[in-house]
């Protein structure tokens, strides 16, 4: 599966900043060099796996460190922290490199409002919004935060923190004093986890 993603990505960036014979050869070996950490990571993991099996302590250590993997293979394998696209930044010629920089600022910001909106209906389970306060929340998240350079399972919490930097002054007016008091529960629920998120490059 890894393989396939690597010739799909592969794929895109020699059609999008046509690229020279010499510079698709180092980035497929970057690539392949990713698949390699990545597979003996995972490798290392499932090792442990049988050592701690009757220690819930241990074992509980080691889902924390699976969790990570997990949602690399989920989200984007090669993102900005990936060998790849490390050697990729390098390798392109300055027009190349400005394609590229605006291909990655319009595909994470396409990225960023589709998290938005998963993360509003979430939040409307319990906050009922009017369609006019989900487009001012859109467009304030979009035009005041910066998007994150990688989206995790906790992508809700991730927006809320979001939301929660904007400060008091910006975010109140958008609701009515109910919401207003269920919204500031819920920002401090995602203040809790700001380090966690934020360790985990899920913010920015």
């Amino acid at each position: 599966m890894l393989m396939s993603q690597l010739a799909v990505r592969l794929d895109f960036v020699e059609r999008t900043y046509e690229l020279s014979e010499a510079q698709r050869k180092k980035l497929e070996l970057a690539a392949r060099g990713d698949v390699k950490r990545f597979v003996r990571q995972a490798d290392e993991v499932r090792a442990k796996f049988g050592e701690v099996a009757n220690n819930p302590r241990e074992f509980q250590k080691i889902i924390e460190t699976v969790q990570p993997l997990q949602a690399k293979m989920k989200g984007s394998f090669f993102d900005d922290e990936s060998l790849l696209s490390k050697v990729l930044k390098r390798t392109l010629t300055d027009q190349q490199s400005d394609k590229y920089d605006q291909e990655q600022l319009e595909r994470r910001r396409f990225q960023y409002e589709a998290k938005i909106e998963l993360a509003l209906v979430t939040l409307e389970a319990g906050v009922p919004l009017r369609e006019q306060q989900r487009r001012q929340i859109v467009k304030l998240l979009l035009d005041e935060t910066e998007a994150p350079k990688k989206f995790g399972r906790q992508v809700y919490y991730a927006v809320l923190c979001q939301a929660g930097s904007l400060g008091e002054e910006k975010l109140k007016p958008i609701f009515d004093d109910d919401q207003w008091r269920a919204i500031e529960r819920l920002l401090a629920q995602a203040k809790a986890m700001e380090p966690h998120l934020r360790k985990n490059g899920f913010l920015p």
